[in-house]
């Protein structure tokens, strides 16, 4: 059922474009440039709105890479498939399935900023998207690197130290 509530006004071209994709396509795709102190992250804003299935989140691929696995994702979406906690996503990212987390409420504003600006706040779902590295490990294993836990933060935790994000916060803080 689509969002009753009135959208938001645009103050920027970003704005504006980001209401427009979500009224051709259905959702927009925000990307988060990686650089030498963080991952990079992509995420979608509209799919709750138009599609009552909660954004998605990924860290740590190539924009061009996240930009193709959220727009799959999105089409799977829109022709109806709901992906939630638990879930295993097939066949979108090199033969290997994507896990599906809930984000905790602590990380909408800083990692899926735009997504609360569209919302008017955080009364809305979000999912993280999480990838396993080539041996199949996933980023909260024990025995995963630290330096693939640094690409995939855990935002299913509501804890910055069991969510690994205090140096990517920190550098986040720098910039501002």
């Amino acid at each position: 059922m689509p969002d009753p509530r009135p959208l938001p006004e645009p103050t920027d071209a970003g704005e504006k474009k980001c209401l427009a994709d979500v009224e051709k396509i259905g959702w927009h795709v925000v990307h988060v440039l990686e650089d030498e102190e963080t991952p990079g992250w992509s995420f979608t804003v509209g799919l709750a709105r138009t599609h009552g299935h909660p954004e998605l989140v990924v860290f740590g691929i190539p924009r061009e890479v996240a930009h193709d696995v959220l727009n799959s994702i999105g089409l799977r979406i829109r022709a109806g498939a709901k992906f939630a906690d638990g879930s295993a996503i097939p066949d979108v990212l090199d033969g290997f399935d994507l896990a599906v987390r809930p984000v905790a409420i602590p990380w909408y504003k800083p990692f899926l900023g735009m997504a609360v600006w569209f919302h008017q706040g955080d009364d809305f779902d979000a999912v993280q998207l999480f990838w396993p590295d080539k041996g199949g490990t996933w980023p909260w294993a024990p025995n995963a690197s630290a330096g693939f836990k640094a690409e995939q933060p855990l935002l299913y935790e509501g804890d910055p130290i069991r969510a690994h994000v205090e140096a990517l916060l920190a550098t986040m803080e720098d910039d501002a």
